[in-house]
């Protein structure tokens, strides 16, 4: 089974790779300096590396929960082709019809415990991929893959224009950062903000001029809204300078940066339920992220409630066929569904009643500390440089993690000793330039920002600030006073 498997796998890596030569040499010989089938074997090697870590070493994941899922949701087809058609749209979402064709799913309706939803979107693509896959996750995780791949080739083909250095240089630099390279070859989330960030980016910033520009934004804003809405957030932000800096001051970036840090500081201070929902929303996702690092339990009540119990208070309960019994008073959180408050303490005193188990996760090997938002905007200000050390420099070497630290570890030495060795050899941008290098900037903080506040799990924090990581190479190459060898030569 194993060998038919892999088998199936190789053909799949091989159709892949003819195709993707083929469209290069046959369409894009010149515009495509750099092997992109080349390119997809090294995705490949990361997909099956990344299929085989987590079945045979790690052993779980959200990765085969995704699998899983969408496993039992593609199974909907054959049951009611009609149903299935409504999930995969997102007009069935009533408790019955989840209650009826996915209630042994784990991550589908994560909503209810006030989790970001957009892990239905995974899901679904991937039970659309099931009609190909036949169930092998190698071909799903190649297929994520060549998504991401396809991601880098749309950034290199912005950027391209805007460095000195050879395309190619660009595009494997980004291919090959260790974290963007394993964790967006699985079946995650990742490979489709990579391919959303790359069209979105090429749609804004390529030199060309072509109507294509229009779908690349559209479906780039489409597929960062889908999968992880805070990067498109980050790319507003940088791209509301950009444009900014084009009306006031265009020949002095620098002045309107001010102007545009006055602008962001006076609505602020003028619009207090604005900086006071912003720090609501991120304590909310801290809470939330604070609850899966940390594991524990969540029962059904009834149709409409979810409690949840710290890993802390487990001895408290009597665990039975699936379901929960409250033997002593204890402290846990209710939630309502439908109800966009976050979860909210209660005391709970044994009755007798027994709770369906719906989700049961283990606390995280690679949980840190984090200071708490606790509603405060305040707070996210006194907490911004931890949060920046966070997101930027985890995992630590003293920090708790499993041996996938060791190449992050790797990642952070080689993004920021590149950054502080292109800064000494900077070489002098024009006003143009500096106006898109500031947007680049404010991107990659704005990034590492929402992940430190929010984000206390090593594991997760890695994954999260790839497209930081991505600008930071990016910034580096922009502004480093080329070397004869890396230059593109000139015909």
């Amino acid at each position: 089974m194993v060998s038919e498997s892999i088998a199936y796998a190789f053909c799949w890596v091989v159709l892949l790779f003819v195709g993707l030569r083929f469209w290069r040499k046959r369409f894009h010989p010149v515009a495509i300096p750099y092997s992109i089938e080349v390119g997809f074997l090294v995705k490949a090697t990361a997909a099956i590396g990344f299929v085989c870590i987590y079945n045979y070493f790690l052993l779980s994941n959200d990765a085969f929960a995704y699998l899983e899922d969408s496993r039992i949701l593609h199974a909907v087809f054959s049951k009611s082709p009609s149903d299935y058609f409504k999930f995969l749209f997102g007009g069935n979402n009533t408790e019955t019809a989840i209650q009826t064709f996915l209630s042994e799913t784990s991550l589908w309706s994560r909503g209810y415990t006030n989790l970001i939803n957009d892990s239905q979107n995974v899901i679904r693509v991937n039970s659309l991929i099931y009609f190909v896959s036949l169930g092998n996750p190698y071909v799903h995780a190649l297929l994520m893959g060549l998504i991401s791949l396809l991601g880098v080739h749309h950034l290199t083909q912005a950027f391209k224009h805007k460095i000195s250095s050879r395309p190619a240089l660009f595009f494997w630099g980004l291919l090959l950062l260790p974290n963007a390279l394993f964790w967006t070859a699985g079946i995650l989330k990742e490979p489709f903000v990579v391919l959303g960030l790359g069209l979105f980016v090429r749609g804004i910033f390529s030199s060309e001029t072509s109507k294509r520009n229009y779908w690349y934004i559209t479906i780039g804003i489409l597929l960062l809204i889908g999968f992880k809405p805070y990067v498109l957030i980050a790319m507003l932000v940088g791209l509301s300078f950009y444009i900014l800096s084009q009306l006031i001051f265009a020949t002095k970036p620098f002045i309107a940066l001010s102007i545009w840090i006055g602008f962001v500081t006076l609505f602020l201070l003028a619009y207090p339920a604005g900086r006071n929902q912003l720090a609501s929303n991120i304590t909310r996702k801290q809470n939330d992220s604070l609850k899966v690092g940390k594991g524990g339990l969540y029962v059904q009540k009834d149709s409409a409630t979810f409690y949840y119990f710290h890993t802390a208070h487990l001895h408290r309960l009597t665990l039975k066929d699936s379901t929960a019994q409250l033997n002593e008073i204890s402290t846990a959180w209710v939630k309502k569904i439908n109800q966009n408050d976050q979860f909210k303490p209660i005391t709970l005193h044994p009755n007798g009643e027994k709770w369906n188990v719906y989700l049961a996760l283990d606390s995280s090997k690679s949980l840190i500390s984090i200071s708490p938002i606790n509603n405060s905007f305040a707070n996210l200000l006194k907490n911004s440089p931890e949060a920046l050390s966070n997101a930027a420099f985890r995992p630590f070497p003293t920090d708790n993690s499993s041996a996938l630290k060791l190449p992050s570890i790797l990642e952070t030495t080689v993004v920021f000793a590149l950054l502080v060795f292109a800064c000494w050899k900077r070489r002098k941008l024009n006003f143009q330039e500096q106006r898109l290098l500031i947007a680049i900037v404010l991107f990659a903080v704005c990034i590492l920002l929402l992940v430190g506040w929010t984000t206390p799990v090593n594991n997760a924090i890695v994954r999260y600030r790839i497209p930081a990581f991505m600008a930071i190479f990016a910034i580096s190459l922009f502004v480093i006073e080329t070397p004869d060898s890396w230059k593109t030569k000139k015909k």
